[in-house]
């Protein structure tokens, strides 16, 4: 039992290094990806000028806040508001997704 735990271990090993020989740039495309949440991200003063877009009706402002508040800063609340603000100005296709996202929220 002992042998064959080792030809297992053993196995595992030499098959990462094999897959790491044979996709020698695979490591650079991993330090190239880019996170949701930096994707999204977005600076203070950003925020407050979208906020002040959005308040006097600007769809896609709204939306890149919905973006912002589900993906970095995990506020559920302001999510949800940015939402219904961006759907309510008739952001294309926000309608039906809200529809989705707030009976997935009701349940």
């Amino acid at each position: 039992m002992e042998i064959f735990k080792n030809f297992l271990i053993l196995l595992v090993l030499s098959i990462s290094i094999l897959s790491c020989k044979q996709y020698p740039k695979r490591n650079e495309k991993i330090a190239d990806s880019i996170s949701t949440g930096s994707t999204y991200w977005i600076s203070d003063e950003e925020i407050h000028t979208l906020e002040e877009k959005a308040s006097h009706g600007d769809k896609n402002s709204s939306f890149k806040l919905y973006q912002y508040h589900m993906f970095v800063s995990l506020n559920q609340n302001l999510e949800f508001k940015w939402l219904e603000i961006a759907a309510k100005n008739g952001h294309l296709g926000l309608k039906k997704h809200m529809k989705m996202v707030l009976s997935y929220r009701m349940n």
